[in-house]
């Protein structure tokens, strides 16, 4: 069993909407996991559904693949 340990990542930005650019949300992201990333694109997977007028309690990942074979001559 796996023990995840909590970091609160608090960072704050206060600026003008002139001089805003994508630095900040980049480094927020870096600095962030993977772990915390799924969980946040999963998170508005949710709101995505909610929005839409679903419950949100049916949300799966896509099950679809390809399979790309080479002609053997």
């Amino acid at each position: 069993m796996r023990i995840m340990s909590k970091k609160i990542l608090i960072m704050s930005r206060l600026t003008s909407l002139k001089n805003c650019d994508k630095m900040f949300d980049i480094e927020f992201w870096s600095k962030s996991g993977v772990e915390k990333k799924f969980i946040a694109a999963w998170k508005m997977t949710k709101e995505v559904d909610l929005i839409r007028g679903k419950n949100g309690t049916q949300s799966r990942l896509q099950r679809s693949f390809s399979l790309i074979r080479k002609r053997e001559n």
